[in-house]
C-alpha cells in the first residue's frame, strides 16, 4: 500500500515534461514542468515546476532531494500568487549486504487557500528492508503525516501507520517471477476520519 506521504503529501500523478541530466554515477539532476497535481488538464494556467537532485555519496547511501512549486488553485492564473510549495527528501542507507533504512520527509505549503487561507503540512516515514531470502523479505514501515490546516485530508488531524509487508517471490526465475505482497497495516487518526 502507499504511504501517507504518497497519498496525501506529493502528487501522486503528474502530465507534463521531465528532464534527467547524469552529471555521472553519483550525481544526476532532473526538472519538472507540469500541468499540476493529480491531474491531466490543468485547472488554471499557471504550471508547476521544479528540480531534482540525487547523489550516491559512498555505495552504502544515497540521498536525494525534490522542490516543487506551483499555482494549483482552480480557475487562479496567477504565477506569482498563492503558491503551492512542496520540499521533498529522502535518504536510502544499506547496513550490511540484506537490510536497507529509507527514511522519508515532505513537507507542503500554500498560501491563501479558499476557504483556509495559509495551510502546513508535514510528512515522515521510515521504513526497514529486511532480506531473509532471496524470494523472501519482510518490510516495515511506520509513518506520521501533519495536516493540521485540512488542505490535504480535510481534517484537522495527525495520522500515524503501521505497515508490515512480506514481499514473496514465486517461482524460479527461467521464465520469471511473480511478486506476492500480503501486508499488515494499521492506521490511527487523532480525529474521526
Amino acid at each position: 500500500s502507499r504511504g501517507y506521504f504518497s497519498t496525501y503529501a506529493i502528487p501522486i500523478q503528474e502530465t507534463g515534461l521531465r528532464i534527467r541530466y547524469p552529471f555521472s554515477e553519483k550525481f544526476y539532476t532532473e526538472f519538472y514542468f507540469v500541468n499540476g497535481w493529480n491531474v491531466t488538464a490543468d485547472n488554471n494556467k499557471a504550471k508547476t515546476f521544479g528540480p531534482s537532485f540525487g547523489i550516491k555519496p559512498a555505495p552504502w547511501l544515497s540521498l536525494y532531494a525534490n522542490y516543487l512549486v506551483g499555482n494549483e488553485q482552480s480557475g487562479n492564473d496567477s504565477f506569482f500568487k498563492n503558491l503551492r510549495h512542496l520540499t521533498a527528501a529522502r535518504a536510502d542507507i544499506a547496513v550490511g549486504r540484506r537490510m536497507n533504512l529509507h527514511v522519508n520527509w515532505v513537507r507542503g505549503q500554500e498560501s491563501d487557500i479558499p476557504g483556509i487561507g495559509d495551510a502546513i503540512w508535514h510528512s515522515t516515514a521510515l521504513w526497514i528492508r529486511y532480506k531473509v531470502a532471496d524470494a523472501f523479505e519482510p518490510v516495515f514501515r511506520g509513518e506520521w503525516y501533519h495536516d493540521k490546516d485540512t488542505v490535504t485530508t480535510g481534517v484537522s488531524q495527525n495520522l500515524w501507520g503501521l505497515t508490515l509487508t512480506m514481499n514473496l517471490k514465486i517461482g524460479d526465475g527461467r521464465f520469471g517471477r511473480l511478486l506476492v505482497r500480503p501486508e499488515v497495516r494499521h492506521d490511527y487518526s487523532d480525529r474521526p476520519f
